[in-house]
């Protein structure tokens, strides 16, 4: 039969966030745990959660790692998706770190000699 394809949430997402990838531990729910009590993983994933819902916190991480000559595109790319998933339930957040991130991406353009080609290459956290 003909008709729009539909995908399950956790299939959606990895193929929009994480394409080639089969299985990702982001999409396991820590805060639902079967076979026993909270390992300390779930502590620490709860504990990141609470810093990533902090404002200022998610943008000087953000910018810390833009900062390391290590950090890649490929790495960029990463956490961008991871965010992303993380923040799903909460886009007005999101939209608002992202706002954020862009105006930071813009003064930092403004001051280059070619402010025209600030979206162009795409080498930053938000763009991805």
């Amino acid at each position: 039969s003909s008709g729009i394809p539909m995908l399950d949430h956790n299939e959606y997402i990895l193929k929009v966030f994480f394409p080639g990838v089969r299985d990702h531990p982001i999409l396991n729910n820590p805060k639902v745990r079967i076979n026993g009590p909270p390992t300390n993983y779930d502590a620490a994933m709860l504990q990141f959660e609470q810093l990533i819902n902090n404002k200022n916190f998610i943008l000087n991480f953000i910018e810390t790692l833009e900062a390391q000559k290590s950090f890649n595109i490929r790495d960029k790319v990463n956490v961008a998706s991871l965010l992303m998933v993380v923040l799903m339930g909460k886009m007005e957040y999101a939209t608002d770190v992202l706002r954020n991130l862009l105006l930071r991406l813009m003064d930092k353009s403004v001051s280059t000699k070619h402010p025209q080609l600030m979206l162009r290459r795409t080498e930053s956290v938000v763009e991805k």
